[in-house]
């Protein structure tokens, strides 16, 4: 029985020590929690621990320590069991190192995004990523040999010994309840940890229980929450004002408002930058560090969207949004993971109109599988760093490819179209690990560094100056005057971004066209969802799209708002208020404006207007009546 016990409490001390090390080594994100919060939130974290502890560990244990009949205490047996339990030991150590990286991109547990890693990304890229992250290897290896050798002494020190039958269903009561992690008619799951505050849940959750709970395994446990929470015309009515037609299954698809009596086609450059904060822009959020200069001029020239917000933190999540107007959602599949519903983005709407459509990225062709996306969403051609000619000299590779050698690519295909285009990009150097940036570009440059925030500026600064290259360029083409520039990002700067949401989705929006677009600051909510149809309108394309987002030129009205999504909390964001929640309690609210002081009346307005927008997506994608 002893030898049982002490089996089990090795791995459950990882991941107690996990959450420990996941604490001092990301103190901002824990902030918000006094000593006493946190110290309560820890323990109480030992439950997760032990519920994925008993579910995998329980039995190898249990067939290495007390089964009181014959062939179990044979050396193969033994041997085979013992195997079993050091591979999941190591399983352990792995998932909790990659945790403790992923938080630092993230500010979350990792997910099934592991999944996702082991299909997407190829092992050149895994190995970029894992520079700067020595010391987590290291302790991998450390924690391993350790538990190895302590395991291999509990068998020797601590022999077998016969256990009466009747404590089996006993011990069996014990690890069934124990593995579920409550009495309760449902076990816990990630959205239990949730119950008070982000970084509450954040802190009692390890990695190791979130991969599992998410997996394939156990059908995405994770995303056991509540979707209904309105009859779906009810949802409908509260998250767009619009009355259900049963008569129109596909409430959302609506026509672009178009006008016949203008007849030039605008082409269009979509350049959504990697990793690119609002806070980091000057002009904008930064002031006492310059690392745009050139974005800082362009605002000026531009109609700049102050109050803009990701609707993900990852970049295959910001690339759906912007290319096809559909949000992430919790318990939904993301088009590059295995979306089966039907979509449809500007490309495919602009390819009706008679325009070309491409799409580019800095990183590989297949990169997380945006060509798939991009594909999805309409754009005939798709093109990665493989074929893209680099035209400076550098000494560094980046993981995921170079700004300037992008942007002159498109700006050479662009002059080669007959046609009016759309042309989206979306750079690479910006990402961490950060790369040396050759000293011959004329930039002033931080001490280098891959991991610290050096490195970020030194990146900012490239892509800024790449920016600069290309539209100085682009000003020279007859195609100038008829096009529209629009930047923006995939997501925020997860790695030095600890703001606290809304902050770690707040990204900017610049649209850039003097003939076209006139120069104005509009401080109306809006987020990635909203390019699609705002686009749409200003290209003056004729026909449908399905879109809950809205024209960025418009006002807003009670309906507008920004859905965010993270790990299983979902996000609303408006002009005046935020709030978070885990589709079944609201776990933080808030308002711009401290002198607001809302009523509950008032907040639960605000949480059924968030829970009716997440209904109301996953819905239409469940039952495949997004679009037609």
């Amino acid at each position: 029985m002893k030898r049982f016990w002490i089996l089990l409490l090795f791995p459950l001390i990882l991941t107690g020590l996990a959450r420990a090390i996941l604490y001092f080594v990301y103190p901002v994100s824990f902030a918000s929690l006094s000593a006493t919060q946190a110290l309560l939130a820890y323990f109480s974290g030992f439950r997760f621990g032990i519920s994925v502890v008993f579910t995998l560990f329980a039995v190898p244990s249990l067939f290495l320590s007390i089964i009181p009949v014959k062939y179990s205490w044979h050396k193969i047996w033994e041997r085979f069991w013992f195997i079993i339990y050091i591979i999941l030991l190591y399983i352990t150590s792995f998932a909790l190192i990659t945790d403790l990286v992923f938080f630092n991109f993230g500010e979350k547990h990792i997910t099934n995004e592991f999944e996702d890693l082991l299909s997407n990304v190829d092992l050149g890229e895994i190995t970029s990523l894992l520079k700067g992250y020595f010391v987590y290897i290291i302790l991998l290896a450390v924690v391993f040999a350790v538990s190895l050798y302590f395991s291999k002494y509990v068998l020797a020190k601590l022999p077998q010994k016969k256990l009466k039958w009747f404590y089996i269903p006993v011990l069996f009561v014990i690890v069934f309840f124990g593995a579920r992690g409550s009495f309760d008619t449902k076990p816990i799951n990630i959205v239990t940890a949730y119950q008070h505050s982000f970084a509450e849940g954040a802190l009692k959750l390890n990695g190791l229980f979130t991969m599992y709970r998410s997996s394939a395994l156990v059908g995405h446990g994770y995303l056991a929450v509540k979707h209904d929470h309105f009859p779906f015309k009810q949802a409908l009515a509260i998250a767009t004002g619009k009355k259900y037609d049963a008569a129109n299954p596909y409430p959302l698809i609506q026509d672009i408002p178009h006008d016949p009596t203008k007849h030039i086609k605008p082409n269009l450059f979509i350049i959504v930058v990697e990793s690119l904060s609002y806070k980091y822009v000057n002009g904008l959020g930064m002031k006492k560090v310059v690392v745009t200069p050139y974005l800082e001029k362009l605002l000026k020239k531009s109609a700049v969207f102050t109050h803009f917000f990701a609707n993900g933190p990852r970049s295959v999540v910001g690339l759906q949004a912007v290319l096809t107007g559909l949000p992430p959602v919790v318990g939904q599949e993301l088009i590059a993971s295995g979306l089966t519903s039907r979509v449809k983005g500007l490309g495919n709407i602009a390819v009706d109109n008679g325009y070309n459509t491409i799409f580019l990225q800095a990183s590989k062709r297949n990169s997380y599988r945006l060509d798939l996306v991009a594909a999805e969403a309409g754009y005939k051609e798709q093109y990665g760093s493989e074929t893209t000619p680099l035209l400076l000299d550098y000494k560094d590779k980046p993981p995921f490819g170079w700004d300037y050698d992008l942007l002159m690519r498109s700006l050479k295909m662009a002059n080669k179209q007959t046609k009016p285009f759309i042309i989206a990009e979306f750079t690479g150097t910006t990402h961490y690990p950060y790369v040396h940036i050759p000293k011959s570009i004329p930039i002033h440059q931080f001490p280098y560094s891959r991991t610290s925030i050096n490195g970020l500026y030194n990146t900012l600064l490239y892509t800024d100056w790449s920016i600069h290259e290309f539209l100085e360029e682009a000003k020279k083409q007859p195609w100038f005057k008829n096009t529209i520039f629009l930047i923006t990002a995939d997501h925020t700067n997860q790695g030095f971004n600890r703001g606290g949401f809304p902050e770690e989705f707040h990204t900017p929006l610049i649209i850039y066209s003097p003939a076209l677009v006139k120069p104005q600051v509009i401080t109306d909510i809006g987020s990635q969802i909203d390019i699609m149809p705002t686009m749409a309108k200003l290209l003056n394309l004729k026909g449908q799209l399905p879109y809950i987002g809205r024209d960025l030129f418009s006002p807003p009205t009670k309906y507008s708002g920004a859905l965010t999504t993270i790990g299983v909390t979902t996000g609303w964001i408006t002009n005046k208020e935020y709030m978070l929640h885990t589709l079944s309690n609201v776990i933080q609210k808030g308002t711009f404006d401290p002198s607001l002081k809302y009523t509950d009346e008032q907040w639960k307005t605000v949480e059924n207007r968030l829970l009716a927008n997440h209904q109301v997506v996953y819905d239409l994608v469940r039952n495949n009546k997004w679009t037609k």
